[in-house]
């Protein structure tokens, strides 16, 4: 991972309080927040990058986050694109699997922000074992962890003198179905994305050039 890569060249310090605000704001989001594991971030990404839910739905060459996507190809019955109703709404499979992964890609976003903090080294971030199963709860809670994350990133991104803009919704909150919501979470975990890339991007850039100066 590259952002652990650059933790352990020193150009991201591990050394200050803000890896530990950061974490405490995943774990006390919510009552449904994230929670520490004994795995090191490291360790959870390579088993979980190994299953198929991941290598369906990602590829392997994505360098930080995986983007945002339709459900697998393996998990979409003989082919056949979601199947969305006459109000714009997709049918219960497909709504599920799209929470499936928007969770999961919440997961990678919310470990990869806590990486640019501590390194590949520190506990990993899990679901925990009260979240929520009903599609409204999920989505709530999903929406309530990607504004812990866009915040833990914006303080990231200041303290390491860039600037990161989240996606903004203009729409009416309450207003949105449960489509447009997951269009929504999709479009802000691109955000953060391309946020992370582009920090992790520029430091590269800056470490390599220092080392040929030397």
């Amino acid at each position: 991972m590259a952002a652990d890569r650059l933790v352990k060249a020193g150009v991201f310090k591990t050394d200050t309080s803000l890896k530990t605000v950061t974490r405490d704001a995943f774990v006390n989001a919510s009552i449904n927040g994230l929670v520490s594991t004994p795995l090191s971030i490291g360790t959870y990404a390579g088993s979980v990058w190994s299953g198929e839910t991941i290598k369906g739905n990602f590829s392997a060459a994505t360098p930080l986050l995986p983007p945002a996507h339709q459900p697998a190809p393996s998990q979409q019955s003989n082919g056949a694109g979601p199947v969305a109703s006459s109000a714009g709404e997709q049918d219960a499979e497909t709504t599920k699997l799209r929470l499936d992964n928007t969770e999961l890609k919440l997961l990678f976003a919310a470990n990869t922000i806590q990486t640019l903090t501590e390194g590949g080294e520190g506990k990993a971030l899990v679901k925990g074992s009260s979240w929520p199963v009903e599609t409204t709860e999920r989505l709530d809670n999903v929406e309530k962890l990607y504004s812990v994350s866009e915040k833990n990133l914006e303080a990231i991104a200041t303290e390491n003198d860039f600037i990161f803009k989240p996606y903004k919704n203009d729409s009416v909150p309450g207003t949105k179905g449960v489509t447009a919501r997951l269009d929504a979470l999709d479009k802000r975990n691109e955000a953060i994305n391309k946020g992370i890339a582009r920090i992790v991007a520029v430091r590269e850039v800056e470490m390599k050039t220092s080392e040929l100066s030397v």
